[in-house]
C-alpha cells in the first residue's frame, strides 16, 4: 500500500502523540495528561451517531479458503451446520515406475488436526493441545470417490475467470451440483470417529531382526486405513501403469477426481463436532505403501530383491467446503438501525456499519460539521456490548474484524496494527481488542469488543476519504482476512476467517431500548485553543 509523504509525516505525528499520551493498554479516557497544563492545547472526546444493521451472508464462497471445516456443529443461537469438502488429489510422482510383482500393502488417509506441542516428554514424545476443534462427541464419516470434476474456469466466461463455488453446492456459472455424483464409489466408513490430540506413532521392522522400531512420530491427525480387500486399490493404481491416466496431472484428475468426505450424526444422540483442516498441508494426503520386487544378476544367476515403495495423492487442486445448515435468528435487518446485531460465521450473518448516520455515499450534515473542525484526532473506536441475555451461555467468539464493505478489504488501522504472536489472540489486538470477558478470565461471559478505527477516520477527516459503510463478522483468524462474496449480500462482501468460523454471538445494536449499551462511535481529539 503507498502512501503520500505527507500521510506518512501526518501519521508519525499521530503514532508520537499516542505514545506520549497514553499507552496501547490503557483505555482512552486518559488521553490528555501532560498537555492541558501548558494553555496551549485542549483535549476532549465525543460521541458521534452511528447506525448498525443486519445482513445475512447467504451461500459463501468455499473454494480458494486456507484451510476447510469438517464435521458437525449446532450452535445454540443460530443452529445446525454439516460441513463437508470435496477436494482433487494431485500425485507427487507422475508417470511412476512401480517396478515387478507389486503388491498393495495398504491404503491410509491423513488429515493432520491443527495443533501444538505443550511438553516433549523424555523418551522423545510429545503432547499436544488441539486447536480449531468445536465439540469433542462422535460423527460419522463416509469417503467417496468423487465423480465430479472440479472445473478451473467459468464457462459462462469463456474460461476467463476463476469458477467460484458456494457453500450451497452451486457454482457462479449458476450451475448446481448434483450429490449423486459427489457421492461415489464408497471407499472408508469410520462410525464413531472423535478428535484425539494423541501423538500418531508409526513402526518399521528391521528385515534381519524382525524387531519393531519407531520409525516417525506424526502431529495429532484424523487418520484411517481404507479397505484393499477387494483389490479396487490395486487396479485403480499398478494396472494403469505406463498409461495415459497417470502419464501427468491433468489427465490424472480427470480419471481420478478426487475424494469426498462426508459427515454424519450418529443415531445415538451426539451432538458430534467440527475441525478445521489444513489441506494445503504436504501431511494432508492418501497414501499407497506397496512391496515390488527388482531383479539383479549376482555370480550370473538372477537374484529376486524385495523393496518397500510409496504412492502419495496430496490435497492440492481445487477444494470446497459444502455447508448443510439449518439457521435461525437470521433476517434482513434495518438500515435505519436494528437493536441487536447477529453474527454468525460460516454461510451466517454480518453487521453493516455506517458511521456518521452517512446516505447511500457516506454523507452527512453531522460528517462535514466534523471535518470542518481544526483537530488532531488522537484515537477512533466503535465499542460493541454483548448482549447475553441472547447469547445465554453460548461459545463466544474472541475476535470480531471490520472492512471496508465495498472492496472486501480490512480498514487501514489492520495494516498499521503490527502486534503478533504465537496465538491469534496475540494478533493485531491494538486494532481488533479481543473479548473482554467477566473477570478477566478465558471462559467468562463476555462483555465488549472495541475495534479501534483512528487512521480510517483521520482518512476521512484529513484526506476526504469517502466514508464507506464497515462489515463486522466473526472470525477464526484475524490473519485470514481475504474478501469472499455472499450469494445473498452479491454488493457486499464477507471474510475467509469468518467462512472458517461455526461460532457467533448477538451485540447490542445501534437502536435497543438500553441506549447506554448501544453501539458506541468514540473520538478522542487534541484542539489548540486559539
Amino acid at each position: 500500500m503507498t502512501l503520500k509523504k505527507n500521510f506518512i509525516f501526518q501519521l508519525s505525528v499521530t503514532v508520537l502523540t499516542l505514545v506520549t499520551l497514553t499507552s496501547c493498554d490503557s483505555d482512552a479516557n486518559s488521553i490528555g495528561t501532560g498537555i492541558i497544563g501548558s494553555g496551549t492545547f485542549t483535549t476532549n472526546h465525543l460521541t458521534y451517531p452511528v447506525t448498525a444493521y443486519n445482513k445475512p451472508l447467504g451461500a459463501v464462497q468455499t473454494n480458494l479458503l486456507p484451510a476447510y471445516l469438517l464435521g458437525y456443529n449446532n450452535h445454540p443461537i443460530y443452529g445446525s451446520t454439516l460441513a463437508s469438502i470435496v477436494s482433487q488429489m494431485t500425485p507427487t510422482n507422475i508417470d511412476p515406475s512401480f517396478g515387478d510383482d507389486v503388491v498393495l500393502d495398504s491404503v491410509v488417509l491423513t488429515l493432520p488436526y491443527f495443533s501444538r506441542i505443550i511438553e516433549t516428554l523424555s523418551d522423545g514424545s510429545s503432547l499436544y493441545e488441539l486447536d480449531s476443534v468445536y465439540g469433542s462427541e462422535p460423527i460419522n464419516l463416509s469417503v467417496y470417490r468423487n465423480n465430479y470434476f472440479l472445473k478451473d474456469f467459468d464457462p459462462a466466461s469463456d474460461f476467463d475467470e476463476q469458477l467460484v463455488y458456494y457453500s450451497d453446492r452451486t457454482t457462479s456459472s449458476g450451475e448446481v451440483i448434483d450429490p449423486s455424483l459427489l457421492e461415489g464409489d464408497l471407499l472408508l466408513t469410520v462410525e464413531d470417529l472423535v478428535p484425539s490430540n494423541e501423538q500418531i506413532v508409526l513402526y518399521a521392522t528391521d528385515e534381519e531382526t524382525n524387531e519393531f522400531s519407531i520409525s516417525q512420530r506424526l502431529a495429532p491427525a484424523l487418520r484411517q486405513t481404507l479397505d484393499i480387500d477387494s483389490g479396487y486399490w490395486q487396479d485403480f493404481l499398478f494396472g494403469h501403469e505406463d498409461q495415459p491416466e497417470l502419464s501427468n496431472i491433468s489427465n490424472f484428475q480427470n480419471y481420478f477426481r478426487g475424494l469426498y468426505l462426508k459427515p454424519e450424526l450418529p443415531s445415538t444422540g451426539s451432538s458430534g463436532h467440527m475441525a478445521l483442516f489444513d489441506l494445503n498441508n504436504s501431511a494432508a494426503n492418501l497414501t499407497f505403501y506397496f512391496t515390488y520386487s527388482t531383479s539383479t544378476t549376482v555370480n550370473g544367476e538372477e537374484v529376486l530383491n524385495d523393496y518397500h515403495g510409496i504412492f502419495v495423492m496430496n490435497f492440492n487442486g481445487n477444494k470446497a467446503n459444502f455447508f448443510d445448515t439449518n439457521y435461525t435468528n437470521i433476517a434482513e435487518g434495518d438500515p435505519n438501525g436494528d437493536p441487536q446485531l447477529f453474527l454468525k460465521g460460516g454461510p451466517g450473518s454480518m453487521a453493516v456499519v455506517n458511521l456518521f448516520n452517512g446516505d447511500e455515499n457516506g454523507n452527512s450534515a453531522v460528517l462535514e460539521s466534523f471535518k470542518a473542525n481544526k483537530w488532531l484526532i488522537n484515537e477512533a473506536q466503535l465499542v460493541f456490548n454483548v448482549d447475553q441475555t441472547a447469547v445465554n451461555g453460548g461459545e463466544e467468539p474472541d475476535r470480531i474484524i471490520v472492512y471496508n464493505t465495498e472492496t472486501g478489504v480490512p480498514v487501514i488501522d489492520y495494516f498499521i496494527d503490527q502486534s503478533a504472536g504465537v496465538y491469534d489472540n496475540q494478533t493485531k489486538t491494538y486494532h481488533l481488542v479481543p473479548l473482554v470477558r467477566e473477570g478477566g478470565t478465558s471462559n467468562g461471559a463476555g462483555q465488549t469488543y472495541k475495534v479501534r478505527i483512528t487512521e480510517h477516520v483521520n482518512n476521512i477527516f484529513e484526506r476526504d476519504s469517502t466514508n464507506v459503510k464497515l462489515g463486522v463478522v466473526v472470525t477464526s483468524n484475524v490473519s485470514a482476512a481475504n474478501a469472499s462474496r455472499g450469494t445473498n449480500a452479491s454488493d457486499l462482501y464477507t471474510l475467509t476467517g469468518s467462512i472458517l468460523s461455526p461460532k457467533g454471538t448477538v451485540l447490542v445494536g445501534s437502536n435497543s431500548s438500553n441506549t447506554a449499551k448501544n453501539i458506541r462511535f468514540e473520538i478522542y481529539y487534541t484542539e489548540p485553543n486559539n
